[in-house]
């Protein structure tokens, strides 16, 4: 939400602070797998990235309809957490390509 909101300060489109929030977020999940010696879990089909990118939506919706900076952030972290702990308690994943 960090990444998205500084974009949104900087004057970028809802895109690029959609886009940058995402980024930033996934960014600093490969980090921390990357220096636990892990195969980053957004490469493995984990439903990860999906959820920064809804709780993105969520933050230029409510941004959109005026609402507060905190209820934005807050409100986008609680659906992060929300669909990130669903997808790994009833172990969703992304499908997979199908190799021929």
């Amino acid at each position: 939400m960090v990444g998205t909101s500084v974009a949104l300060d900087a004057g970028t489109s809802y895109f690029i602070a959609a886009v940058m929030g995402v980024i930033t977020g996934v960014g600093g999940g490969v980090l921390r797998d990357v220096l636990a010696r892990r195969t980053p879990i957004v490469l493995v089909g984990e439903i990860y990235a999906v959820a920064g990118l809804l709780g993105t939506v969520v933050q230029l919706g409510l941004r959109e309809a005026g609402a507060g900076t905190s209820l934005q952030i807050w409100l986008s972290l609680l659906i992060i957490v929300v669909v990130r702990a669903l997808a790994v308690r009833f172990a969703l994943h992304l499908p997979r390509l199908q190799r021929s």
